[in-house]
């Protein structure tokens, strides 16, 4: 992996937390409509996945799964 400046570092994890937080909200919202739904939560699981893979490489977090 390529060296990544700390501000893109920030900006990319909050922009990440922003769009998951998004996401859960929408997830609320669309209860009613399966397809939708399952559409979003697959997206959610995703960004946190991505989220969790970047704390792991640039924050030296533990893996939250």
């Amino acid at each position: 992996m390529e060296p990544v400046a700390d501000t893109e570092r920030r900006h990319s994890i909050a922009s990440l937390d922003s769009s998951i937080r998004k996401l859960e909200k929408a997830l609320t919202s669309v209860q009613q409509n399966v397809a939708s739904t399952t559409v979003v939560s697959k997206r959610l699981q995703a960004l946190k996945i991505g989220l969790a893979a970047l704390q792991i490489r640039w924050e030296n977090q533990g893996y939250p799964y």
